[in-house]
Order: structure tokens, then C-alpha cells, then sequence
């Protein structure tokens, strides 16, 4: 019996009775999805029993029999969880309950001989039987059960088994809190790409959306047509905790935005592309944020990439504009008494503080 805070999630079934039942791309860890979502308070309690007898032996008769029985129910706040094409909360008001129960036996029975000719267990009949059902409701309700059986007697001379399960009701098809309520992707690239190596430390990341930012857009959902449009809610390129200064910019079309950092990126260092993309949709002529299971919609990415090294020179394609230009002619004695360049990306590691510069 659980009841509190933070109830751990709800459990699957026993080893055995899945070994019984078999697999066959089957899985019976019906709430797996929901106890990776979220931990809530609620109330649960369950039973269960199992017998193991080892090995029971009578003259030359032998035997060995597992048995169980038990269930599971679990009531759980699940807060905001919402269902794909579901308006509102899971269950009722977030309160969902769920439960199984399952019984299973398994056994052999034979002959063990031990002569100077032959020695070892000859079974006369070994079978097993296991049988399950799940169930998660209201709001929606869904069932499932599976039952399978299997002998073999006389060695294998005669052998079968059974296997039987059904479905009723509607399973839930979790909106992840905060996750985007279209289907249509809207990061279409960014770049580096994820994993990338020896990126070059010159390099500006860019992130590329499927319509422009600010743009309206229709998208069949199975509440129907709706009118969204995005836009750019994080982009980010860190070094460990520490965000990287920096500027973003568009193209002229509003579907390319470039991050400029103020100062090349770190060398041989792993960096992190964070990026977010939230929506807004029109309803009765007003925009309002979108909101899936009581958490900001957004779409997401998270890169990891590797940079290279860093030259210990200025790059001609590091410089924006610079006083004397670039291979100026005729520049007069007297023209100046100073100068400068520009750079594009900060290179301040070519310039330690405790020097004096002078050219």
C-alpha cells in the first residue's frame, strides 16, 4: 500500500508470467510511457503470492511446480497530461487510474532413472499456463488481456500450446507537456550538425524553419484546421553552463537565423546548440500561445559538436574593414597616425592583456 507525494511508477508484470506469455514484439509494460512523464501523488496497493516447490521426488517419480497470483492498482494526479486529439486533462481533472492482474503455473512431472546403462530425468509431462490483463481508465478506458498455455508430454511425443489476447476501448497517445500540437517540423536543419568534428572555430550556427518566422499557416489537426505561426524562442550556443555572447540575424526571407558570437568559438572544445521554436495560434481573431498538457508548446533541438583549433594569426577572412585597407597603394607619409581592423568574430587570445601592441 503507497500513498503520498511521489508514488514510484506503476510496475510490470512478474518475469515469469511474461516468459509464459512470450514476447513476440509484445510489450506488456502497459505504463511505461506515463511513469517516464511524470511522478504525482495518488494511492496505489497490491498482492501477490508465488509458490516455488523446487524439486519434489517419490521413489523414481519426480516433480517441480511455480505458481502465482497477484494485481496491481494505482490511482495517480497526472497534473496537465493530455491525450493526442483530446481536448483537457487525462482522466478526470489529471486522476487516472490504472491496474492489472495475472495468475500463472508451470510444472513437470517424470521419471528419474539412475542404472549403469542409462542415467538422468525423463519427463512424462511438463506444461504451463499464464494469463494477464491490463486496464487504464476513465477518459479514455482501454483494456487488454493475453492468456497462453503450452504442454508437451511423453518427451515431445505429443505437444502444443495456445496463445490468445484482445484489445477494447481507446489506449492514450501521450501529448508530451510542452511538446509541439502539429506534426509538421518546423526546425528543418541547423547547423553544425549533431556530432559534427573539427568545426571550424570561424564558424557562425544557423538554424533553418519550415515557414518564415511570424508567417500564419494552416495545419490539419483532429480538431480540424488551425492557424499557427512560430517563432524563435531559444537559440543558443553554449560552452558547458556558460552561454557564448553573441547576435542572431535573418535572411531576408525570415527562415534562416544565424547566431554571430562576439568571439570565435572556443577551440577543441565539445559546445552545445540549443535551440526552441514556440507557437502561437489565431483563435477568434487573436493570437495566444499554445500551451500542450499546461506547458509551453515548443519544438526543440539540442546538438553536441566538437570545434577544431584555433590559428594563431589573423584571417583575412576575419576582417571586416580595416584603416589602412588591405593592400592599399599610395598611402601618403603623413595621411594618419593611426589605423585600425576590424574583425568579425573577436580573436582576443591573440592579445594578452600584459602586452604592449605597436606597429
Amino acid at each position: 500500500f503507497m500513498l503520498g507525494d511521489n508514488l514510484p511508477g506503476s510496475p510490470p508484470p512478474p518475469d515469469d508470467v511474461i516468459r509464459i506469455l512470450g514476447k513476440n514484439g509484445d510489450s506488456y509494460n502497459y505504463m511505461q510511457d506515463l511513469n517516464a512523464l511524470v511522478s504525482g501523488k495518488g494511492f496505489a496497493f497490491g498482492s501477490s503470492v508465488q509458490v516455488k516447490t523446487g524439486d519434489l521426488q517419490f521413489l523414481i517419480l519426480y516433480a517441480s511446480f511455480n505458481a502465482g497470483i497477484g494485481f496491481d492498482v494505482m490511482i495517480k494526479d497526472y497534473k496537465q497530461v493530455q491525450c493526442k486529439g483530446r481536448s483537457g486533462p487525462i482522466g478526470i481533472n489529471g486522476w487516472y487510474a490504472n491496474g492489472q492482474a495475472y495468475a500463472y503455473l508451470e510444472g513437470e512431472l517424470g521419471v528419474k532413472v539412475n542404472l549403469w546403462f542409462v542415467e538422468g530425468k525423463f519427463p512424462i509431462i511438463k506444461g504451463a499456463a499464464a494469463a494477464l490483463i491490463q486496464a487504464k481508465l476513465p477518459n479514455p478506458t482501454w483494456f487488454a488481456g493475453s492468456m497462453a498455455a503450452r504442454f508437451s508430454l511423453f518427451g515431445g511425443m505429443v505437444k502444443g500450446n495456445m496463445r490468445f489476447k484482445f484489445t477494447l476501448g481507446e489506449e492514450c497517445e501521450l501529448v508530451l507537456p510542452g511538446s509541439s500540437p502539429i506534426d509538421i517540423v518546423m526546425i528543418s536543419d541547423l547547423s553544425p550538425g549533431d556530432n559534427d568534428s573539427e568545426v571550424d572555430v570561424f564558424t557562425a550556427p544557423q538554424l533553418a524553419l519550415s515557414f518564415p518566422e511570424g508567417q500564419e499557416f494552416e495545419a490539419d489537426t483532429k480538431e480540424g484546421k488551425r492557424t499557427f505561426r512560430v517563432s524563435l524562442g531559444k537559440f543558443a550556443v553554449k560552452d558547458g553552463s556558460k552561454a557564448l555572447e553573441g547576435k542572431i540575424t535573418w535572411n531576408k526571407d525570415m527562415t534562416v537565423a544565424t547566431f554571430h558570437p562576439h568571439s570565435v568559438l572556443p577551440p577543441k572544445k565539445q559546445l552545445e546548440l540549443d535551440v526552441a521554436v514556440t507557437f502561437e495560434e489565431q483563435v477568434n481573431g487573436r493570437w495566444s500561445a499554445v500551451y500542450t498538457s499546461g506547458t509551453l508548446a515548443q519544438e526543440t533541438r539540442n546538438f553536441r559538436f566538437t570545434t577544431g583549433e584555433a590559428p594563431d594569426y589573423i584571417p583575412l577572412r576575419n576582417i571586416v574593414y580595416s584603416y589602412p585597407v588591405v593592400d592599399q597603394n599610395y598611402y601618403y607619409p603623413r595621411e594618419s597616425s593611426s589605423g585600425f581592423i576590424q574583425l568579425e568574430f573577436g580573436q582576443e587570445y591573440l592579445f594578452p592583456t600584459n602586452w604592449k601592441y605597436k606597429a
